[in-house]
């Protein structure tokens, strides 16, 4: 699945994709958003091989990225079979409306944790008036 880029939102000069919008939702490191960005835009799966290679990182690093990003859900893994016979994962991103409603679930867990650190600061704090 591909992922367009958003015409008119525009940051110092850059367009800004729905994949950057996401991953600061989520707030996700700058790696694992270039490593979510590589795969996003892809048109087909790709092997760990494939990121490091494209994104010029270690395959260590880039396998930690793959598994914060499947943790979040925004990835799909698929086994496939290697030329030399050997059983490798190969990833791709799941559609954006997905991607959206799992950012918004982000999102809503950031405000819940910030009302509660609000609502104990009030009950801690002494009555004024």
């Amino acid at each position: 699945m591909t992922w367009k880029i958003d015409k008119g939102m525009k940051r110092r000069g850059r367009r800004s994709t729905g994949v950057q919008w996401i991953s600061r939702a989520l707030q996700l490191s700058v790696n694992t958003q270039k490593v979510l960005h590589c795969v996003a835009l892809a048109r087909a799966t790709l092997s760990v091989n494939d990121i490091a290679f494209r994104l010029r990182m270690s395959e260590r690093s880039v396998r930690r990225h793959l598994l914060t990003l499947q943790r979040y859900g925004l990835l799909t893994r698929q086994v496939i079979l290697t030329a030399n016979q050997r059983l490798a994962y190969a990833y791709s991103a799941i559609s954006i409306n997905k991607a959206v409603a799992i950012a918004r679930k982000g999102l809503e867990a950031q405000f819940l944790r910030i009302d509660r650190q609000v609502q104990s600061l009030l009950k801690a704090r002494p009555s004024t008036v």
